[in-house]
């Protein structure tokens, strides 16, 4: 994915990587639900206040994700896919003091043409209290992925 990520004050591009099941519940002709796990998904960010300069952004990781799968098929070769999955997600930012932790709810649109999918993801990265900064961030993304 490509998204474009807003964390504090900085917006960066990502390059990410994810990984993940889906079983569908039912053989239906036009409509099959499901249940999905995002194994994990890794996002190494770029830019910020001086994009010019900076390199090495965050990275973003998260494990075992679980959510929702729906494919509508328009035919054999085609479908719309909506998904949801929700789960931990943590963020290694280089200039604070550790790795910060939070819940991460993902919604994602992709039309399918046989086993490609091209698609928009969006993220929201949900506040942890009790933590001398905030933590919310909105990671937007055009995805392109491959089912194996």
């Amino acid at each position: 994915p490509w998204p474009y990520y807003e964390y504090g004050n900085r917006s960066n591009l990502m390059i990410g990587m994810r990984m993940g099941t889906k079983w569908y519940l039912t053989k239906k002709a036009r409509w099959r639900p499901g249940i999905q796990v995002n194994w994990i998904r890794i996002g190494m960010h770029a830019g910020g206040p001086e994009f010019e300069t900076r390199i090495a952004g965050p990275r973003t990781f998260s494990m075992l994700n679980l959510g929702m799968a729906n494919i509508f098929k328009f035919d054999e070769n085609r479908g719309l896919e909506l998904n949801g999955i929700f789960g931990p997600m943590g963020l290694i930012d280089f200039e604070q003091p550790g790795p910060i932790f939070c819940l991460a709810g993902n919604l994602e649109v992709k039309y399918r043409k046989k086993n490609t999918a091209y698609g928009f993801d969006y993220q929201y990265g949900f506040e942890v209290p009790g933590r001398e900064f905030g933590v919310r961030w909105h990671i937007i993304s055009a995805t392109i992925g491959h089912k194996f």
